[in-house]
């Protein structure tokens, strides 16, 4: 007897999962036998919750391979790595699964040594997703250009001989990482033509890449999210308010100007609040990275709550509400800029952004923003930007997720199962 088609897609939080469940959403209105399995992870486990039963996280794989070292580092690691959005049974096990895997690739001690040098950038979970495959038996795998766990997913694929694809979420940087692994997507799916040169400069092949769009910014076109933008600027008394948003995120490394953490984007907020503050005609929308919101909790606790100023947290707002809510968008080298650009936002990007600096690009340098290159140059950017208003045109071509689902459709080899 036959089985229904089965697709395993890997996602982690933030952008990455809202690429990539437009998609599904998409591939279950095409074909409702497609038996969809969705391992979310971190803070993606929420926004998968439309997929349960069949989403699941890395607390689900150690119930399923019960494993005394895993539980035993996972207990370990957990002190140092909670997150309010993330349930701490999911943390563990996705720390001690992610632990002895890197010890297994290479052993204990150089495993130390390279957690020690890059955190959680040192896992690659490869054999643990190579035994989901086996498990599992996917006839199709749908990841992002997320490292570790994504990337096993589609390595594990490729070795396996299952069609799989990656959705690259915006415009590769010189020597991009994607570029240089050594196993990669059978297709990967682009936001633009730019991006698919970029990636064929790089060395993958031409054929290999497709050109989407990013499903992602689907959602900017949809009209429930306009009014529900206009909603939010009328509930907060906005309606006639010149509004800006701050979509930022905590620096992972430092730079030449500022540290890693939360200093240079709270400076940012700082000069932002400070300039609304003086001008009644002025409002601003504040939202950090949902993987990192928690970090500014203390600070934003210590700051005096103002009426022109909203903090807009992602567990219980859509970034679409945010962002089309605003006059003008601020990032550092947030995904957000590239929305604000397709949603026809004036952008700004803050180009002494350590991110900036060790990723070697910026959306100013892609011609997407205007490069803001200290802080005090903000306010008088903005205010710019606020005399020459023009009202704002969507750029959206067809449905991105969509297109993506017809390539996955394509491609999708069911299985014949007993």
């Amino acid at each position: 007897m036959n089985r229904p088609a089965r697709l395993l897609a890997v996602s982690y939080g933030g952008g990455h999962i809202a690429m990539v469940l437009p998609v599904l959403r998409a591939l279950r209105e095409r074909m409702p036998d497609l038996q969809i399995h969705l391992l979310a992870l971190t803070t993606a486990r929420a926004a998968a919750a439309e997929f349960a039963p069949l989403s699941f996280g890395f607390a689900e794989l150690l119930a399923r391979w019960p494993d005394a070292d895993a539980t035993r580092h996972g207990q370990r690691l957990l002190a140092s790595h909670t997150h309010p959005a993330v349930d701490p049974a999911e943390s563990l096990a996705y720390l001690g699964l992610n632990w002895v895997d890197l010890e297994r690739q290479h052993g204990a001690e150089e495993a130390t040594q390279r957690y020690a040098q890059a955190g959680r950038g040192a896992f690659f979970p490869l054999h643990t997703l190579r035994r989901l495959l086996a498990d599992l038996q996917p006839d199709f795998v749908l990841a992002t250009n997320s490292p570790r766990a994504e990337q096993a997913a589609l390595q594990a694929a490729v070795e396996a001989g299952i069609p799989n694809l990656a959705l690259f979420d915006l415009f590769p940087i010189e020597n991009d990482p994607y570029a240089q692994r050594p196993v990669l997507a059978d297709c990967t799916a682009v936001v633009a033509p730019a991006a698919k040169a970029a990636l064929v400069r790089a060395g993958v092949p031409e054929q290999a890449v497709v050109v989407t769009g990013n499903p992602a910014f689907d959602g900017l076109a949809d009209p429930a999210h306009a009014a529900a933008a206009l909603a939010l600027r009328a509930r907060l008394g906005w309606t006639a308010k010149w509004v800006v948003l701050y979509a930022g995120h905590a620096e992972p490394a430092a730079g030449p100007h500022w540290p890693a953490g939360t200093a240079f984007p709270l400076a940012i907020e700082d000069t932002l609040r400070d300039w609304v503050a003086a001008d009644p005609d002025l409002a601003l929308v504040i939202r950090q990275h949902p993987n990192h919101w928690h970090q500014f909790q203390e600070a934003w606790a210590g700051r005096p709550a103002h009426p022109r100023v909203h903090l807009s947290l992602p567990d219980e707002e859509p970034v679409e509400h945010a962002l089309l809510a605003a006059d003008a968008v601020v990032v550092q080298v947030s995904t957000v800029g590239v929305q604000a650009e397709v949603a026809g936002k004036p952008v700004f990007s803050m180009e002494e952004s350590p991110a900036a600096h060790h990723a070697g690009f910026s959306w100013a340098g892609l011609g997407i923003a205007t490069g803001i290159h200290a802080l005090a140059d903000l306010p008088p950017a903005l205010e710019a930007a606020r005399l020459r208003r023009t009202a704002p045109v969507l750029v959206i071509p067809t449905p991105a997720a969509a297109s993506v689902a017809e390539l996955v459709l394509r491609r999708l080899q069911p299985a014949a199962g007993s």
